[in-house]
């Protein structure tokens, strides 16, 4: 239940770095940008979980999180 999760964490790790990469590509309040800053939130917050970090905060709480990013981000598009 409690394994290590070192192969999960560097996967997820290098999926920060190349959200972190394409956040660059976009001038601040494009819409992608908006959106790929909202999943990298998302990796990192899940990045803390897995470390052990972000144990006291209860999953719903970070789905709402996810769930207002993409809602902000779906703003910004239309």
């Amino acid at each position: 239940m409690f394994g290590n999760h070192d192969a999960e964490i560097a996967r997820l790790r290098a999926q920060l770095n190349e959200r972190r990469g394409v956040i660059k590509d976009y001038p601040e309040g494009h819409p992608a940008r908006v959106l790929y800053e909202g999943e990298a939130a998302g990796i990192a917050a899940e990045i803390e979980r897995l470390k052990g970090a972000g144990c006291g905060i209860p999953a719903s709480l970070i789905l709402a999180a996810l769930i207002f990013f993409a809602l902000l981000a779906y703003a910004n598009v239309r």
